[in-house]
């Protein structure tokens, strides 16, 4: 198998479980990210928070040689860059842990749900909508936007 090929095969392993994690962190309702510590390079200091993902990132990586390699290979770049000084950015380091990242992953799978839950609604042929807003502490206007459908099951889904 070629180098590239096999890169690409890690890489995409590597993304498989990136992908499992933020999917349970969205699941639960937790947040992603931490106030500071999302460098590359203090991945492997156990004192600083990283926030959610990272640590669990970090976690999974302790008993999944696949993400472990990669973290290593990240941590090492990533201290290299760091210690000599560079202010040009990351370089050609893939980490796929950057916030741009998740941020990309996040937006990719919220599409993905929209699409799926407008092709349900679609199929159902009936559904009702139900809009309400109220005010939040600092009186600004929040509004939630509900849609139930019928297929097979019942389904109540959650806008806004």
């Amino acid at each position: 198998m070629s180098l590239h090929r096999e890169q690409v095969r890690r890489r995409r392993q590597v993304l498989e479980r990136i992908i499992d994690v933020m999917k349970l962190i969205g699941k639960r309702g937790l947040s992603y990210r931490s106030k500071q510590g999302e460098a590359a390079y203090t991945l492997d200091d156990d004192t600083i928070d990283h926030g959610n993902f990272l640590e669990m990132i970090v976690l999974l990586g302790k008993y999944d040689i696949c993400l472990k390699e990669h973290l290593t290979l990240c941590i090492e770049k990533s201290k290299q860059i760091h210690q000599s000084g560079s202010r040009g950015g990351r370089g050609a380091l893939v980490t796929l842990l950057s916030k741009t990242t998740i941020d990309y992953i996040i937006t990719t799978i919220q599409r993905l749900m929209k699409t799926t839950i407008a092709a349900e609604v679609q199929e159902s042929g009936m559904y009702s909508v139900q809009i309400d807003t109220t005010q939040d502490i600092t009186a600004h206007d929040q509004c939630s936007v509900v849609i139930r459908y019928v297929t097979d099951t019942v389904h109540e889904r959650l806008l806004l």
